[in-house]
């Protein structure tokens, strides 16, 4: 290098280190000056050194080594969407210096480098540190994470570590394979409307609040069917939590490959009100699948039309002679209405209606009832609910019935009399008493068979019993020897017998045909 300076100028020179070995360097540079007689020395000093870095990839199996400048496999695997997998590269400085260091993605046919960006977007990779600084004698860990958001493939994607190392790079490339994919799990709807559905409180108003006896038999129930499209066996479950109004029936389960499960899905309203919920279920625990449910809380309004018929008299009637009364019921509710009229405590009561089968009634609609009191016997004064027992166990109570029976109740105080051993030609007695419990008076009639009524008899024979009263009875045996001798004659049995000494009047004697005879009553009988 030569030159010439002019008076009172300078002359910038430039100095280019450039070290071919890794060693420190001290030189001194001359500068010969004609006419001057020493040299004009420069000492330049400097330190060649080299890029010594190392990557490594922390795998379960251990430390995999990426050789620099060589295209190093990684698979990602084939993972869930929202699914993530991370892993740890290691970027060891073993120079003597610190370097920078730069991750970035080569992408399309011309492999272009570009910088990662955010997660949210293929290859959906994030790092920990995608730029900075190696010290040097150190180990730098970049945590690398694949968390994809929609199923694709990583594959054709090249994730590159640069080094600046001079006029060149130094760089590391891992070819990345994998990719995400959706579960195939097939939900049968993924929005259900329940529509008006009964709440367990708030029934009809004219006949008071509806009670229910179990409260799990108010709900309105719909199957979600979940089916299993892919190879492999798959796991669900929800992140719901229940609700007093919605319950879903999933404890985690596997559905296997090309299997179905049945979820069942509650609805019990408690207002009368909206409802709407979102219910999230989770497929592998990573992908969320999403059904939508909503319902209308109403009250049960089956009423009858008209006020004046919440109270039924039936009246006071005797027995034998049936009372009918006609009611007509009306849906007043959003939504069909079954049911039917309880019949507890009706039979001993004596009462019944038709029809008697369940109705099913639609809003707005009515049904005629005719009730029937039609007693045989006697009834005291009652007062009963009719209650209609609806879907789901609500109970409506819709009226009051009231009744009474007057009839004849009459009664034997026995119904056997034993004599014993009686002397022919005596009488025998006995008391027996004939008591009316029932409201009405009725006549009475002894009745005793021809063949007896020689030989037994009931005195008085005839009356009129009044309501509540008792009539003393005397039932007579009084055997005489020619009575005697013609009840043997007529006894068809002893004919067929032995021959029948006439002169023995030792004979036993039962009478089984005394009637009692009453008006309006059935006959009593005595032996």
């Amino acid at each position: 290098m030569s030159g010439v300076i002019g008076p009172d100028s300078s002359v910038t020179v430039h100095v280019n280190f450039k070290p071919l070995e890794e060693r420190p360097f001290n030189i001194n540079v001359a500068c010969n000056i004609k006419r001057k007689k020493e040299p004009v020395i420069l000492n330049v000093k400097g330190v060649g050194y080299k890029i010594h870095a190392s990557l490594a990839i922390e795998e379960p199996a251990g430390r995999r080594v990426i050789n620099a400048g060589v295209l190093e496999p990684l698979d990602m695997g084939m993972l869930q969407v929202h699914e993530r997998r991370e892993l740890v590269l290691y970027l060891r400085n073993d120079s003597k210096r610190n370097f920078n260091y730069r991750m970035q993605m080569l992408v399309g046919a011309n492999r272009k480098p570009k910088a990662i960006g955010s997660m949210e977007k293929p290859p959906y990779i994030a790092l920990s540190s995608p730029q900075g600084v190696a010290i040097h004698h150190e180990e730098t860990p970049i945590e690398l994470k694949y968390a994809p958001r929609d199923a694709h493939m990583l594959d054709g994607s090249i994730l590159q570590l640069a080094i600046p190392a001079g006029p060149v790079e130094e760089t590391f490339s891992i070819a990345l394979t994998g990719g995400a994919k959706r579960s195939r799990v097939e939900f049968s709807f993924l929005s259900h409307d329940f529509g008006p559905c009964f709440i367990a409180r708030g029934g009809a108003t004219m006949a008071g609040e509806p009670f229910a006896p179990s409260e799990d038999m108010r709900y309105e129930r719909v199957d979600l069917i979940a089916t299993n499209r892919d190879d492999s066996d798959c796991l669900i479950s929800t992140t719901f939590q229940r609700e007093p109004w919605l319950d879903v029936q999933l404890n985690a389960a596997m559905i296997e490959a090309g299997g179905s499960l049945h979820i069942p899905i509650v609805f019990s309203p408690r207002e009368v009100c909206e409802y709407m919920q979102r219910i999230e279920f989770i497929v592998n625990d990573y992908t969320r699948m999403h059904l939508d449910v909503r319902g209308r809380g109403c009250p049960l309004k089956l009423e009858l039309t008209e006020s004046d018929m919440q109270n039924i008299d039936f009246g006071v009637t005797r027995g034998n002679e049936p009372v009918s009364r006609h009611l007509r019921l009306v849906n007043r509710s959003p939504r069909p209405v079954t049911f039917r009229l309880s019949e507890e405590g009706m039979a001993e009561h004596a009462v019944s209606w038709s029809p008697a089968h369940p109705c099913t009634l639609r809003p707005r609609q009515t049904v005629d009832f005719e009730l029937r009191f039609n007693p045989t016997y006697r009834i005291a004064p009652f007062r009963l609910p009719l209650v209609a027992q609806c879907e789901h166990g609500v109970e409506v109570r819709l009226l009051y019935m009231t009744g009474t029976c007057h009839a004849i109740e009459m009664r034997l105080s026995e119904h056997s009399v034993f004599f014993g051993d009686v002397v022919v030609g005596s009488q025998a007695t006995k008391a027996v008493r004939l008591h009316n419990f029932g409201d009405l008076g009725a006549k009475f009639r002894f009745e005793v068979g021809a063949k007896y009524s020689k030989i037994f008899s009931v005195t008085p024979s005839e009356g009129f019993v009044r309501p509540q009263e008792d009539i003393n009875l005397t039932v007579a045996f009084h055997p005489t020897h020619e009575r005697i001798l013609e009840f043997k004659r007529s006894d068809k049995q002893s004919r067929k017998s032995l021959k029948m000494d006439l002169k023995d009047v030792n004979i036993g004697i039962t009478a089984r045909d005394i009637r009692c005879v009453l008006e309006g009553h059935a006959p009593l009988m005595l032996e």
